[in-house]
């Protein structure tokens, strides 16, 4: 690995990693991740555990007993970007104001978006049943949620780590609903203060406009962290002391990592910097997510 000779590396991979950090928060919340120590290995393939139906018994002095239905998703790790950074020396030459860092946060967001989009292509009727709610932005109402909430409390989905994602015309009907616009209903001024619910009926809510319609009309999806099987893998040079700089930029909430690449091209006088990685992902347990779509 290299070794840095300056401190403009430690400040890309910190800028870099506080925005990748808040955009990929979320992962956690729809997804099982494999960690980090596992994913930087070889292979095309990762075996993902998956623990189901799990029940006690009243067996006395009987310790030989199976339980649970102990499954695994195997998920292909075949999927790739990378966020490509170019600076010419005519282009600093033609500004004060241009460097580098200017595009770090831009190629975090890049990345993350990249990332979380195609994950949630996976979020379909094929791989989750039917939508337990199908109806209009303007239509929806806080007891849809509810609806929800009854379908994976029917499907024996744990009660804790559920989170719901809505698109921002149904997040904003939300906002409209009177029991999350009035304080003393809603025992909060969050929607009032600040333009967001966090939770409620028991899930953490995220407004997301990265949803994609994955052609069903999808606009929003609730779920457990096991509906998804998620590994993620850097891309490691084999020469990373030709470059300036090249290591792993990993962040330890999710335990997801990016390959971090900065060289300089003298033939063309240009600077490059890229973030990549390696990923894929599977439907895991199909009960742990339901679907809201729009007719």
């Amino acid at each position: 690995m290299a070794t840095r000779t300056n401190i403009d590396d430690s400040i890309i991979a910190e800028t870099f990693l506080e925005v990748f950090r808040e955009a990929m928060a979320p992962i956690s919340r729809f997804a099982n991740r494999w960690e980090s120590e596992l994913t930087i290995g070889r292979g095309s393939q990762v075996v993902v555990p998956i623990i189901s139906s799990l029940t006690a018994t009243t067996a006395v002095n009987n310790y030989t007993i199976g339980g649970g239905a102990n499954t695994v998703v195997t998920v292909d790790i075949d999927k790739h970007f990378v966020a490509p950074v170019s600076v010419s020396d005519r282009d600093v030459a033609a500004s004060v104001f241009m460097d580098i860092m200017k595009f770090v946060p831009a190629a975090a967001h890049a990345v993350s978006k990249a990332f979380i989009q195609d994950v949630w292509s996976v979020l379909t009727t094929g791989s989750f049943g039917s939508a337990v709610v199908d109806t209009a932005a303007a239509s929806f109402v806080s007891t849809d949620i509810v609806t929800v909430r009854n379908e994976m409390n029917s499907n024996d989905v744990p009660m804790n780590d559920r989170s719901l994602f809505l698109d921002p015309d149904f997040m904003t009907q939300l906002l409209k609903d009177e029991n999350f616009r009035y304080a003393n209903r809603a025992g909060s001024t969050e929607s009032l203060r600040e333009g967001r619910v966090d939770r409620a009926y028991g899930f953490d809510i995220f407004e997301s406009n990265l949803i994609p319609l994955n052609s069903i009309s999808l606009v929003g999806f609730a779920a457990h962290r096991d509906a998804i099987a998620v590994v993620n893998r850097p891309v490691e040079s084999q020469a990373a002391g030709e470059y300036l700089e090249a290591e792993i930029i990993q962040d330890s909430e999710t335990g997801l990592a990016v390959y971090y690449r900065r060289h300089y091209d003298t033939n063309t006088g240009t600077h490059y910097v890229n973030f990549e990685t390696d990923y894929g992902y599977s439907g895991a347990l199909t009960h742990a997510a339901k679907l809201i779509t729009k007719p």
